[in-house]
């Protein structure tokens, strides 16, 4: 008989499980004294060499996933700039999970995207307010997970991570009752419902820990510089036969 992976959505009250590991204190002090504790890379990332400089350091912020549906802002986040002595490149080193050009860290996305989508008294404003966000903010991270892949490309993945036939649960977009939302509007609704019911699925056949948006894709990524933006959504690897070598789980895990 067929399995059932479930995306792993849970709203109200429990939304805060998916409250990021350590505490968000903890995070806080890591990801701030980060600076003193970074190391210098033995080589390069564009070119063979091993010659790196030390090259200032850019102030970063952040807002994390807290125990409300509210972020919480972390602030003065110091990252280390290097640059390597030959190909003049350079670049910037981050903290274990803090994300590359991105304010709104992924464990908030994928939670304001969830209450937008699946919750039906739910709007842009409402969520927008509760995150601490512009409704064009929440507008926007809904248009980029409709674009992230293909919905039959993240099932044939969940299929192969599962590795037995299973059937996801799919959740559908709760409806909108304003008559001014267009249809293309709910098109792009109905499919980013799509995408993040899948990544879920995909992250609970590999046991990773919710929200899959931020697990899946930080192991996707793999540190990667310059991951992909809102101006280019799209990540080919999920277009792959195979995400990971030849596996279904990345060697280095989320």
């Amino acid at each position: 008989m067929a399995g059932l992976v479930s995306s792993g959505f849970r709203h109200g009250a429990s939304q805060g499980s998916v409250l990021l590991l350590p505490s968000i204190e903890n995070l806080k002090q890591r990801w701030q004294g980060f600076r003193d504790a970074a190391e210098r890379p033995s080589r390069c990332l564009f070119c063979p060499s091993g010659r790196i400089w030390w090259n200032g350091v850019r102030i970063r912020s952040a807002s994390v996933r807290g125990d409300g549906p509210a972020a919480v802002y972390i602030p003065d986040i110091a990252c280390p700039q290097v640059k390597c002595a030959r190909c003049r490149k350079c670049w910037t080193l981050r903290p274990e999970g803090l994300g590359a050009q991105r304010h709104y860290q992924l464990c908030v996305v994928a939670d304001a995207t969830a209450r937008y989508l699946f919750e039906p008294e739910q709007c842009l404003d409402n969520v927008g307010q509760a995150v601490g966000c512009d409704r064009r903010t929440v507008g926007r991270w809904v248009e980029w997970l409709a674009a992230l892949a293909e919905p039959a490309d993240l099932l044939r993945h969940v299929l192969h991570a599962a590795g037995a036939p299973i059937v996801a649960r799919m959740h559908p977009a709760a409806p909108v009752a304003r008559n001014a939302t267009s249809a293309a509007w709910q098109a792009v609704r109905h499919r980013a419902s799509q995408v993040l019911s899948l990544l879920e699925a995909l992250g609970a056949a590999l046991g990773w820990e919710p929200p899959a948006l931020r697990s899946v894709l930080s192991a996707v990524w793999g540190g990667r510089y310059r991951a992909t933006t809102y101006a280019r959504p799209s990540l080919p690897d999920f277009a792959r036969r195979l995400l990971w070598g030849l596996g279904p789980v990345c060697p280095h895990g989320p």
